[in-house]
């Protein structure tokens, strides 16, 4: 019971292979723009939105079901190296923005892209915070009810020995 859902194991690879390929798709546009590719290239819109809801779906599947439905508490840091990922794509855009200004544009969607995945890390970093905070109440709840139940069960002092 304490394996992730199917479905996420199978959405994974997808988001990963799908952030693969829009960053390829960005870099492409990227070397397109500065003239180093011949040709002009521009990311489809319709990627950029199947990623988000691939990246969605997982996160949904991850955060709704597998911790809060199945309460299963996954130690991976797979969220941060995506964001890490993103800002790195993000930063080496705003360079070539910044030393040829006028002359290069960053691809389109890409702010988009960064935003959302921002964002919804952010959302999961967020609903993690809410889950542990309440599975840390619940168990001071239960520690508390056993030390309350133990109270109960010691013998009493006979009234002549209590002062």
């Amino acid at each position: 019971m304490n394996q992730p859902t199917k479905t996420a194991s199978i959405i994974r690879p997808i988001t990963l292979f799908s952030t693969l390929i829009l960053i390829g798709m960005f870099i492409g546009e990227g070397l397109a723009e500065l003239g180093i590719i011949p040709f002009s290239l521009c990311t489809p819109p319709i990627l950029i939105k199947a990623y988000c809801s691939s990246l969605i779906c997982y996160v949904a599947i991850k955060e709704g079901y597998d911790r809060w439905y199945r309460r299963l508490a996954w130690r991976g840091r797979r969220g941060g190296l995506l964001v890490v990922l993103w800002w790195g794509v993000l930063v080496l855009f705003a360079a070539f923005e910044y030393f040829n200004p006028g002359e290069f544009n960053s691809p389109s969607g890409l702010l988009e892209v960064f935003l959302f995945v921002q964002g919804t890390f952010a959302a999961t970093r967020f609903s993690k915070h809410i889950y542990l905070t309440k599975r840390w109440k619940e168990a001071v709840k239960d520690i508390e009810e056993k030390e309350n139940d133990s109270d109960r069960h010691k013998p009493k002092a006979c009234a002549i020995f209590s002062s």
